[in-house]
């Protein structure tokens, strides 16, 4: 019972995996950043060019920079250098300007 249940367990695992893989995906080159922050990315998370897109892009730019700097600075104090770190406060940092840009299409709408 146990060898079949874990089976299951397996196979809806896949089968949401392979849910997952379908459709397009785009391999994303950001002008102006390094070929390490390249991604491939679902077609429902690329964005149209808009003007309102194009402000959104220059706000993440303007954080970018920002949490780079603050993290050049804590990595000079402490002598410590670690990537991981910084790519967790940049996900919280998205997250962030994520939630503010939902506000205020919720606001508008």
């Amino acid at each position: 019972d146990d060898a079949k249940e874990n089976n299951e367990a397996e196979e809806s695992s896949n089968n949401a995996d392979s849910n997952e893989e379908q459709g397009w995906y785009y391999f994303v080159h950001f002008d102006g950043w390094k070929c390490l922050w390249d991604r491939w990315v679902s077609e429902a998370n690329v964005m149209e060019v808009t003007p309102e897109n194009e402000e959104r892009m220059k706000e993440i730019m303007v954080a970018h920079k920002a949490l780079q700097q603050e993290f050049k600075e804590k990595t000079k104090k402490r002598k410590i250098q670690n990537a991981g770190l910084f790519m967790q406060l940049w996900k919280q940092r998205l997250d962030e300007l994520e939630n503010k840009w939902k506000k205020q299409e919720e606001k508008e709408s």
